[in-house]
């Protein structure tokens, strides 16, 4: 994963505030603020995005953006507090009709029908996690409750 420098920079910063837990970030030493940098940086390096914590939310910049990874998105919901989360894709721009229409998309629409990217309709996601593995599915027999 190539981490972003908003990501370097609030690792780096949650890093200093661990360390130096009186000191306050704006007046540290700039050398200090190299070294936690430089550890974040090859931290997010080597953790690929797919490999964190299934229930971890992730900035969206760290996202799989190939075709065919299906994730769980969050948009901030603007007229209030919370958050629209759903089931997306990430669409290339070589796989659009229209390549304004590239982007992140509800799993179940398609450039081809009269839907719009998510940023469109409802935002733009700013976190994603994976999808969690499907239940189990198990036998039922005629007398369970489940078939009645």
């Amino acid at each position: 994963m190539t981490p972003t420098q908003e990501m370097i920079e609030a690792v780096a910063r949650a890093t200093y505030a661990i360390a130096f837990p009186t000191a306050q970030w704006e007046r540290g030493s700039a050398a200090f603020k190299a070294v936690a940098r430089s550890y974040a940086a090859a931290a997010l390096s080597a953790v690929p995005p797919m490999a964190r914590a299934a229930d971890e939310w992730q900035p969206i910049e760290t996202a799989p953006f190939e075709d065919g990874d299906d994730v769980l998105v969050a948009i901030p919901v603007p007229w209030g507090r919370g958050w629209f989360v759903t089931t997306a894709y990430y669409l290339t721009p070589d796989k659009c009709h229209d390549e304004a229409d590239a982007g992140w998309w509800r799993l179940g629409t398609a450039p081809m029908q009269s839907f719009a990217p998510l940023r469109k309709t409802y935002g733009e996601p700013m976190m994603w996690r994976p999808l969690p593995p499907p239940p189990a599915i198990r036998a039922l027999s005629p007398d369970s409750e489940a078939t009645r």
